[in-house]
């Protein structure tokens, strides 16, 4: 009998638990759900990391609906043709292909995401881009993520418009008057950028730099660079992530310098022709710049200047011919200059003229000149 007693206030207790935590159950789904021991189960930072991933999810599906390969075409006509360059960049899904038929483009062009950006080669002429805002660049590339790649090529942008090209004008001077230096043709500012086989032309009225270079990995190959005031500036600031490569350009008719090299990342400039500019190649930065196989010709002041903050250079195998100029001016430097062919310039073929380190030369004019020393002595 007394067990049988004891076995019914068990059940009756487990009945009793059984109830209470149902009771507890129901409640936490409401809201005494968001606390526990005094204390909310979700913070407010959490609730922000769940809204923000729902919103890069909700993005990305976005994305993904958006196309992967557009045409541009200046002639098209109809609401589903696009013959504006930069809403096609707009439109198309990232690391996406925009391919532009031959006319021309009156537009500035800013990319901020991977896009391949391809002029077409068929019959027709070329592609040419003229900005119809002289304070911006023709070509903005400024993405937020450093690993971005976007590859321009077989474009032309320009300043041949009419209102330019007409000497003397009162519309020419005013453009002219209002240009101004701070505005590039082409601004390289971060991320990844590939640019080929692709004409900067300045039309001998943009008085600033054809290809300012400020940020990021830059690869330049095969592109003409004329008509400016200054062609290519490279002026990076991290040592580590910033570089640049400028392979086989043809950088002329600049009324400054040709290249300008500045800064403290590491370029590399081989097979280039730096030709009929105010100078042809300065360098000035900490980074290290390498000079391999390039022809340095017919500039108008010296064909290659180091300056005094210039560090970690080697100049080998290029050719120096013609300048007005000296062949190789050196302020201060280190590094090395060998077997380059430099003769025929106007000046001094290699002058020093800085109190500072000079990087150790190995030419055969510099041989040359030994020898007839030697000789006069």
């Amino acid at each position: 009998m007394r067990e049988t007693m004891i076995k019914g206030d068990v059940m009756k207790s487990a009945s009793r638990l059984a109830a209470g935590l149902a009771v507890a159950a129901v409640a936490l789904t409401g809201t005494a759900s968001a606390q526990f021991g005094g204390f909310p189960t979700v913070t407010r930072q959490d609730q922000l990391r769940i809204e923000a991933q729902k919103e890069k999810s909700a993005s990305k599906k976005d994305e993904e609906k958006l196309p992967s390969y557009l045409v541009v075409d200046s002639r098209a006509h109809g609401d589903d043709s696009y013959t504006s360059i930069q809403d096609a960049i707009d439109d198309v899904a990232p690391g996406g292909v925009v391919v532009v038929l031959p006319g021309v483009y009156r537009e500035n062009i800013n990319l901020t995401k991977s896009v391949s950006l391809q002029g077409d080669r068929g019959p027709g002429g070329q592609v040419r881009v003229m900005p119809t805002d002289s304070s911006r660049p023709c070509l903005t590339y400024a993405p937020e993520g450093s690993n971005d790649h976007a590859l321009v090529s077989n474009m032309q942008f320009d300043f041949s418009d009419a209102v330019f090209a007409t000497p003397g004008s009162a519309a020419s001077k005013a453009v002219r008057a209002g240009f101004g230096s701070a505005s590039p043709c082409v601004a390289i500012k971060s991320g990844v950028f590939t640019m080929k086989e692709t004409t900067i032309d300045g039309g001998n009225v943009h008085f600033g730099t054809m290809v300012e270079i400020t940020g990021g990995t830059a690869f330049l190959e095969r592109n003409e660079i004329r008509g400016g005031e200054q062609g290519v500036l490279i002026n990076q600031k991290h040592p580590l992530w910033d570089r640049t490569l400028l392979v086989d350009n043809v950088i002329t008719g600049n009324t400054g310098i040709g290249l300008h090299m500045q800064g403290v990342s590491s370029m590399l400039v081989t097979g280039n022709m730096i030709n009929a500019n105010g100078k042809g190649i300065t360098y000035n930065g900490e980074g290290g710049a390498t000079m391999v196989g390039n022809k340095i010709l017919n500039n108008a002041g010296d064909g290659v200047t180091l300056g005094e903050e210039a560090k970690q250079v080697l100049i080998r195998l290029n050719q120096i011919w013609a300048n007005d100029g000296d062949g190789l001016k050196i302020y201060q430097s280190n590094g090395l200059v060998e077997d380059n062919d430099i003769q025929g310039n106007f000046g001094v073929q290699i002058s020093s003229i800085g109190n500072g380190n000079k990087p150790k030369i190995y030419n055969d004019v510099e041989r040359e000149i030994s020898r007839i020393r030697k000789q006069t002595n």
